[in-house]
């Protein structure tokens, strides 16, 4: 511990000192402290950055002049700051602040981006009035739950912007994912979970899951690698395979090991390895319960043995003299019939996807909760990078200016007023990419590559 660490620490015992000779236990005590301590270490932040912002004036471009000074609250993870900092006018008039830029503050956030940071991760575990409430636990401050969704939406947008432009570059453009583990076998489950809509209609989205990894050892998978979209299913397996080339290469892959549940979009996913044998693996569990669903006593380990066997034609004619006259029958049969070719295949052991859709997905995206597709796509695509301990989005910085001098403007001169303020053009309004709605309309209504970048 250094003197000044030593220092603050002592001042903070004084305080703690009067605190406990009023408390009648520790959870009273610990409570106060807490508060006490969350408050004075806002404060002496606040001291910190007005300070920061009077060594920074010193080095203020040439030509620049101060303008006005302003004060800014920021939600921070110990409470609240508010500090006041310099706003500068250059030399043609173009207005800018040196701390928010020195700190990469984002413009017009009441949220730094540790709290950011923290409400996203609490989010994704509990519910937003919950994330809120841990956040403000020990402080006086406040946090709506419309707060906590739009830093959601927020961090879901940009993460899904990440893996549409990584499937972009590895699909469309030929460049693949900068993944360096070597691995010549990799199996790969897909499976869908549905989730309510909010809506009078009660309509369903389904979450289309996939997750990549390099066998099962006494731990478990071998580094799993879990993708999640909601939208069409092509475009859910480019997305999935280029993160699964974040982590593996591509290149060395030679047997893809690809479990399902008989859907035809899980099936599909063969196409998007082309450079890899792909051999395909009926869920067991799947397959089981369709069994258990549509015969009974003896029936049921007499198919199941064929099926296990490799012998999927045989069980298809085992049932044929029922399913004429029983439904279920028939549709177990069918249900054999189409995926004859991935029953019994010698493999890996692997049946692992529904454990990923009950624990990843469904704990938090399901029960009584309904979403918009907007927000259930954000939260998808968060909930698959988390479990795949891929780092979380961070809150965007404030960028440092790259301002070109005005065409026919000397240095002095200012852009003229029409007489109620200057307004920039209004091709200057437009955003690089598109709004938040658009961007979703793509994702869940569209096909990814149409995303403006």
């Amino acid at each position: 511990m250094d003197n000044l660490t030593r220092l603050a620490a002592e001042a903070l015992a004084e305080c703690f000192t009067n605190i406990i000779e009023s408390c009648d236990d520790f959870a009273s005590f610990e409570r106060a402290a807490m508060q006490t301590g969350l408050e004075s270490m806002a404060s002496a932040m606040q001291m910190v950055l007005e300070r920061h912002d009077d060594n920074l004036s010193k080095k203020r471009p040439a030509g620049s002049t101060v303008h006005d000074r302003k004060s800014r609250t920021l939600l921070i993870e110990c409470g609240q700051v508010s500090f006041s900092r310099r706003i500068y006018r250059d030399a043609h008039g173009r207005q800018f602040r040196l701390l928010d830029e020195a700190l990469g503050i984002k413009e017009h956030s009441r949220i730094s981006p540790g709290a950011f940071e923290m409400v996203r991760d609490d989010a994704l575990c509990a519910s937003y009035a919950r994330a809120a409430e841990i956040l403000c636990r020990h402080t006086h401050t406040s946090l709506s739950r419309v707060s906590v969704q739009a830093i959601v939406r927020e961090a879901g947008l940009l993460a899904l912007k990440q893996v549409s432009k990584a499937a972009d570059n590895l699909f469309s453009l030929g460049l693949a994912p900068a993944g360096v583990r070597k691995e010549s076998v990799l199996c790969v489950e897909a499976d869908g979970t549905w989730v309510a809509l909010q809506g009078e209609d009660k309509a369903k989205a389904e979450v289309k899951a996939i997750t990549s990894y390099a066998g099962k050892g006494e731990d478990g998978r071998d580094r799993p690698v879990m993708s999640a979209w909601v939208g069409d299913p092509a475009s859910a397996w480019m997305v999935a395979v280029a993160r699964t080339g974040a982590v593996y290469d591509l290149s060395k892959i030679e047997t893809i090991h690809l479990g399902s549940d008989g859907e035809a979009w899980c099936k599909a996913g063969a196409k998007f390895f082309p450079s890899a044998e792909v051999v395909g693996h009926l869920d067991r569990w799947h397959l089981l319960k369709t069994i258990r669903w549509a015969l009974d006593g003896p029936d049921v380990w007499n198919v199941w043995s064929a099926c296990e066997s490799g012998y999927a034609k045989d069980a298809v004619d085992m049932l044929a003299p029922c399913a004429e006259k029983d439904e279920k029958v028939a549709r177990l049969s069918s249900y054999i019939a189409n995926n004859a070719d991935i029953i019994g295949v010698p493999g890996p052991a692997m049946g692992t996807i529904e454990c990923d859709n009950a624990t990843v997905y469904k704990s938090r995206l399901g029960g009584r909760r309904a979403w918009s597709k907007e927000t259930l796509s954000a939260m998808a695509c968060l909930l698959s990078l988390k479990a795949s301990k891929i780092d979380l989005p961070k809150q965007p910085i404030e960028q440092k200016r790259v301002w070109e001098v005005p065409v026919g403007l000397a240095a002095g001169q200012v852009v003229k007023s029409a007489g109620s303020g200057y307004e920039p053009p209004s091709g200057s309004l437009q955003r690089n990419g598109t709004d938040d709605h658009a961007f979703y309309d793509y994702v869940v209504n569209g096909d990814w590559r149409a995303i403006p970048q």
